[in-house]
């Protein structure tokens, strides 16, 4: 069975072999880049979280005096999730009334935060395909140059933070939360595998609809929503995460 990911694959091993000396300086260049805004979006998400963090420390705490078990593990579920980033927009239903104020604060601060480093991520791929349109312009005949090219678009366009609007793009490489449990991060790799995994491998449909398949006739689609953040299975939903920083 032929998996789309694959293809980004072997595109992007092709360019991290050896890039042109033409287009080496900006690759590097947009590299550091992205992984300097992906550091300083993680500090400032890790800023964002401390009001609500401090909170449930202390809830926890009480809830452990009080021999409390179940508050216990909801509440430290809710402590993981929130190292991770994004909150779903609706409580636990057993979280305390006293903690919704915090909570709601940090998925509103969370949203604005999302959206405006999104916005300058998207600035700073936009700069850069235009230099990587500006060089093949100005190197029309060197077909080594055209072909690295190719695969730095897919690598930008495949690095983005989302909203996903077509997952034969977005999908590879992505990484997804576990809304039912808060802890579980499904990871989609470049390589076709799910989790690293070689047991379980994905196959992109089409824009919007990805099948795991796990030995046999074994398979489970999922489907993206209208919010281009949300994969849905038949256990649930899954939020996608912010992508890990531009690797050299």
């Amino acid at each position: 069975m032929k998996l789309v990911p694959l293809i980004f694959l072997s595109l992007s091993v092709a360019a991290v072999a050896e890039l042109s000396p033409h287009l080496e300086p900006s690759a590097k260049q947009h590299k550091q880049q992205a992984s300097a805004l992906f550091e300083e979006r993680s500090k400032e998400q890790l800023k964002l979280s401390e009001r609500y963090s401090m909170d449930l420390e202390a809830a926890e705490r009480k809830a452990t005096e009080e021999g409390d078990l179940e508050l216990v593990k909801l509440l430290k579920t809710e402590l993981k999730r929130l190292e991770r980033g994004p909150l779903p927009e609706n409580p636990p239903n057993a979280l305390p009334r006293r903690l919704h104020g915090s909570r709601r604060a940090y998925v509103r601060a969370y949203e604005r935060l999302d959206a405006a480093f999104s916005k300058r991520r998207d600035e700073l791929d936009s700069a850069y395909l235009a230099q990587l349109g500006k060089l093949q312009k100005e190197h029309p005949d060197d077909t080594t140059l055209a072909g690295h090219i190719a695969s730095e678009k897919e690598r930008v366009l495949a690095g983005a933070w989302g909203p996903i609007t077509d997952l034969r793009i977005g999908l590879p490489g992505s990484r997804w939360l576990n809304n039912n449990d808060g802890t579980g991060v499904r990871v989609f790799g470049r390589d076709g595998l799910v989790d690293g995994n070689g047991n379980w491998k994905y196959e992109i449909k089409d824009r919007e609809t990805v099948v795991i398949h796990w030995g046999g006739d074994n398979h489970m689609p999922m489907k993206l929503h209208a919010d281009g953040k949300t994969l849905g299975d038949y256990n649930g939903t899954w939020t996608l995460l912010p992508r890990e920083e531009d690797k050299e």
